[in-house]
């Protein structure tokens, strides 16, 4: 079972202190920000590691806070439906 923490990470790989955290039994989710973002391949490894690190595996979500914010991870995504829309 998740946990109901929602916690961050500093930025695009996890240090040895971030993975210690994201074990802690009351982390559920992990949020990332485009600070997270370099590159789609680096993010899709960035998540493996986030999901390997428990079982069930941790949810992975983007931070789409702080105003109208079209879309966080731009380059080499499919743009989001609902704003693709909304143009």
């Amino acid at each position: 079972m998740l946990g109901p923490m929602v916690i961050d990470v500093a930025g695009i790989e996890l240090t040895a202190e971030e993975r210690k955290r994201l074990q802690h039994p009351l982390v559920g989710q992990v949020v990332l920000f485009t600070r997270n973002f370099e590159s789609p391949e680096q993010l899709s490894e960035l998540s493996r590691e986030i999901r390997a690190l428990r079982e069930p595996p941790l949810l992975i979500c983007v931070d789409h806070e702080g105003g109208r914010v079209v879309q966080r991870f731009r380059d080499g995504f499919l743009a989001d439906p609902e704003h693709v829309a909304a143009r």
